[in-house]
């Protein structure tokens, strides 16, 4: 039997447009596949001239110097303090006076005597009477030894004054310091000390 007419002719034109579609189809995933290879082929050359630029940074950067370690100054942390309460249209008030005499008692403490000596020294200069105290220890031959970075050697005079300063202000063990110093003072005199015979002309 021989084909109808109209089916005969409408087969090949069916064929035609499926093996057209499908043309059409392979090129858009052809193309589809192209785009997307570039766009990996530009993100992987971005990328290696990022790293090309981070090599060149690290090749070229500058090494940190190393860091100096500045020792500490004996007396330069007292210096410091000072300095900042005596700023212009500053007045100096007694709490600052308070907080510099706790601020030699801890220097005092963790033994940085000289930046505490000059801390007792300005407050006595002040009117602190127990400044005036402390510097009376520190120069006291019986108590001074453990000092003499700031002081030098005990000075028999130097603690006969402050302790005397201190004892007129009611300094409590002041005046029982001054007795013990002048009783010290009169036994080294007595040895022959040359230093000892010298302060109790400020005695007798």
């Amino acid at each position: 039997m021989s084909p109808k007419p109209g089916v005969a002719a409408t087969m090949p034109q069916t064929e035609s447009a499926t093996e057209a579609a499908a043309a059409t189809g392979a090129r858009q995933s052809m193309g589809g596949n192209r785009g997307l290879l570039v766009v990996l082929l530009m993100a992987l050359l971005a990328f290696f001239f990022y790293l090309s630029g981070q090599i060149d940074q690290s090749q070229n950067a500058i090494p940190a110097p190393p860091s100096i370690q500045v020792p500490d100054v004996p007396g330069e942390q007292a210096r410091a303090m000072i300095a900042a309460l005596g700023q212009p249209g500053k007045p100096i008030t007694p709490a600052d006076i308070e907080e510099l005499y706790r601020q030699a008692e801890s220097l005092s403490a963790e033994g940085a005597v000289t930046d505490a000596y000059l801390l007792y020294f300005y407050l006595a200069r002040k009117g602190h009477a127990m400044a005036a105290m402390k510097l009376g220890e520190m120069s006291d031959p019986a108590s001074g030894a453990k000092y003499q970075e700031a002081t030098g050697e005990p000075d028999y005079t130097q603690a006969l004054k402050w302790y005397r300063i201190a004892a007129k202000a009611a300094v409590p063990d002041a005046q029982q310091r001054l007795d013990q110093l002048i009783a010290q003072m009169r036994s080294a005199a007595a040895a022959g000390d040359p230093n000892a015979k010298r302060a109790l002309l400020e005695v007798e």
